[in-house]
């Protein structure tokens, strides 16, 4: 394990060991200002001795990958995963829901409004939600380590997809402006006609007027709106399929590839890049872009394991280097996983009729998403109770359901809420 140290005027400098760190806290030479990671500053001014040192992000729509690693070494100063949110759409969803039952319930008839706002930030680089999120989160820990480590490249890992090529390999030329659906209504119209207006389950034996189209994959589990995912059922059958009575074959069941990811990976990609190559810190360090096939040859090289942080790792080595006879696997001393939630507590109420209300500032000194040390292990508050109970979290965001559930008293805070946990993890 190695501590993160910052000079006098806050700039960073190269780590140190646990004891040289211990024995200036110690003489009161430093002081602690972080302690997940644990980083000090020196109280006195002191030779700026650096190491150029190249920084690897591998960017993802679920989990960040970063690494910081010594050129000329196989020392590995930084590395971390970043679990980035994906619940933001269905809360906003949630959202929406609720607004509209109150509205309906406790006000007169208002005409919809979705259509006549208009804002100045949808007409210049505007993304929605669910990915201005993920984006925000990259730069943030980007932002991080150049406040810990002095930072001499950067290495960033493009991807960039071709998702009408993922979800037909067969397009080529024209076929890219003028896909199956051309001259066609809208997606409704070309299913029926693909399946020939008969219902795929009776296969037209049914004597209803109107047909459906069915989602194989509903929307609620992430499914999308592709022709690849619809099927065109009849009403009997549509309804039965729903209340579980008929079960689709696999003939019917056709396969359905979720780019969804891929998209959004490939937007993220685009801004980071861009904010990268636009930084005013550009003069600072040097920036080089890699891909995905580069990464993987450099990984198997290596002879690490795939993993979104070894990734990273693997982007650091450059390519001469990394062919070089008698390489050995990269030593990482600190690995990070960070769970990226909401800044704040912004449901006030619960109940049907919204009657009771929810404590969102601090209980016994403790708020939702503090980082406390129990039974000597690090945790994160996941819910409390205002008897004096919480429910704890580890750092795969799940619920550890102790028994009897530990209460305040038996807890200590380490760090206060932020939008990102952080825990320290031995590789």
């Amino acid at each position: 394990m190695i501590v993160y140290v910052l000079s006098m005027a806050g700039k960073p400098l190269m780590p140190t060991c646990p004891v040289v760190a211990r024995l200036l806290l110690k003489d009161k030479k430093a002081r602690v200002v972080r302690k997940i990671p644990f980083t000090i500053k020196l109280n006195y001014k002191s030779e700026e001795y650096l190491q150029d040192t190249t920084l690897g992000v591998d960017p993802g729509n679920k989990v960040l990958g970063t690494a910081v690693r010594v050129e000329g070494t196989n020392k590995v100063l930084y590395a971390s995963e970043v679990k980035l949110r994906n619940t933001i759409t269905s809360k906003l969803t949630k959202r929406a829901s609720y607004r509209r039952n109150r509205r309906n319930r406790k006000t007169r008839y208002r005409e919809a409004r979705f259509l006549n706002r208009k804002s100045k930030s949808r007409q210049n680089n505007w993304l929605p939600p669910s990915i201005k999120s993920k984006v925000d989160s990259t730069k943030k820990e980007i932002r991080f380590i150049f406040s810990i480590l002095p930072i001499r490249r950067v290495v960033f890992e493009y991807s960039k997809f071709d998702i009408h090529k993922m979800s037909d390999q067969k397009v080529w030329g024209f076929w890219y402006q003028k896909g199956p659906r051309f001259q066609f209504e809208n997606t409704r119209s070309y299913v029926l006609v693909r399946d020939k207006y008969k219902c795929q389950s009776c296969m037209g034996k049914s004597k209803d007027k109107y047909l459906e189209v069915h989602h194989i994959k509903f929307r609620s589990e992430q499914g999308t709106d592709k022709p690849t995912n619809l099927l065109t059922l009849c009403s009997t059958c549509h309804k039965q399929v729903h209340e579980g009575t008929i079960k689709l074959t696999t003939k019917q069941l056709k396969v359905c590839l979720n780019t969804k990811d891929a998209t959004q990976v490939s937007i993220i990609s685009k801004r980071i890049w861009e904010w990268l190559k636009n930084n005013v810190k550009r003069k600072v360090f040097d920036l080089y872009k890699t891909f995905g096939f580069v990464t993987k040859v450099k990984r198997v090289l290596l002879n690490i394991s795939k993993d979104h942080y070894l990734d990273a790792v693997a982007c650091t080595y450059p390519k001469k280097e990394h062919y070089r006879k008698g390489l050995r696997k990269p030593n990482v001393h600190n690995f990070y996983t960070k769970i990226c939630v909401s800044t704040g507590d912004y449901r006030q109420t619960m109940g049907n009729r919204s009657q009771i209300k929810i404590p969102t500032g601090k209980l016994q000194g403790f708020r939702k998403f503090d980082t406390v040390k129990f039974l000597g292990k690090i945790y994160a508050i996941y819910g409390r109770k205002s008897k004096g109970y919480t429910y704890l979290m580890d750092k795969f965001g799940k619920d550890l359901k102790i028994r009897p559930m530990p209460k305040f008293i038996q807890l200590e805070r380490i760090q206060a809420r932020s939008s990102q946990l952080v825990f320290s993890s031995t590789v």
